[in-house]
């Protein structure tokens, strides 16, 4: 087992040197002489965490920043949230292979909620939201102030995580047309840990278990380690989390699913907007021709998960010499 990543990654398999080459999806169109590309379904999502409260001095239990002046505005998450083209992002930054999603759950869970699909990439809509909030750019700079305050904020990005860049940009240059100013910035964990309830950060998200939507939404997980990063605190998202808990699990799912929209509530865009979900994403992995890893037995891939759960179903097919 060999740990590369990006160029190294497609370059062991270009070279021949590895069975099995995971890639970031901007290499999953290449072709390779000897390997075959496969695209392992995921639930794996990527969305933006959208701090929802003012900077007002508060600081979280790891006495970093709690809030954003800009992003605390629920006009401008609801301008982003509508005007994004998912449809756009997942055709370009996620290579024509993701998915749009609005709520961070993948459509293919039973807790999933097709409610929360919206018409994006409505620039008209976003620009009216937040005129009628007094975001207006009255300098002719390009970017909109309210009071004093620039709509401008940081977007953090893990810089090793090829896709997550070029949402980072494709976000930034979309929201240009809204008179928002969002600076890309690619970065660390170690930093990111520090700026992770100020700033807007790019996650990933994914799970079999649909209780994470606790460890993401309920206000009594606010700032704790990488829990609600958004600082979302509703008592009826928390009332239908807490109720999901006390059920058996398959009853629960309508529960989970209210927690995100319930027609009235929830982090959707049509609710707080606390974040901007992005797109479901693939797993790329180049794989020697002499290898069977048996895609009828293929498991639903997790965030953070691996091709090797149906490992004991994988064969030679045939002897090549490298």
């Amino acid at each position: 087992i060999l740990f590369a990543q990006n160029e190294a990654a497609f370059n062991a398999a270009k070279n021949k040197e590895v069975d099995v080459s995971a890639v970031p999806l901007a290499y999953a169109k290449e072709n390779v002489d000897g390997y075959n590309m496969y695209l392992l379904d995921t639930i794996d999502v990527r969305g933006i965490s959208l701090p929802t409260t003012m900077n007002t001095g508060e600081k979280n239990p790891d006495g970093a920043d709690v809030g954003n002046n800009v992003t605390g505005d629920i006009a401008i998450r609801k301008a982003l949230n509508y005007g994004i083209d998912r449809t756009s992002l997942c055709e370009g930054a996620l290579n024509g292979i993701g998915y749009p999603n609005y709520d961070g759950i993948a459509h293919q869970l039973p807790w999933a909620n097709n409610a929360t699909a919206i018409e994006d990439g409505d620039i008209a809509k976003a620009n009216e939201t937040l005129e009628k909030a007094g975001w207006v750019d009255s300098d002719g700079d390009g970017i909109r102030e309210k009071n004093g305050t620039k709509a401008s904020f940081e977007l953090y990005y893990s810089s090793d995580a090829p896709e997550r860049q070029a949402i980072a940009v494709s976000v930034s240059e979309q929201a240009k047309e809204m008179g928002i100013e969002v600076k890309a910035i690619g970065s660390n964990w170690d930093e990111m840990d520090g700026v992770k309830n100020s700033q807007a950060i790019i996650w990933g998200f994914g799970s079999t278990d649909p209780s994470t939507i606790w460890s993401e939404y309920h206000s009594s997980q606010a700032g704790i380690g990488y829990n609600n990063p958004a600082y979302v605190n509703d008592s009826v998202i928390d009332q239908h989390i807490d109720n999901a808990f006390k059920q058996s699990r398959e009853s629960s799912y309508s529960e989970w699913s209210n927690a995100v929209w319930d027609g009235s509530h929830g982090i959707s865009p049509q609710g707080n907007a606390s974040w901007l979900w992005i797109g479901e994403i693939k797993y790329g992995y180049f794989v020697d021709d002499s290898l069977d890893i048996s895609n009828d037995t293929a498991l639903l891939q997790p965030h953070g998960g691996d091709i090797f759960g149906n490992i004991y179903d994988w064969k030679r097919v045939s002897s090549i010499e490298k």
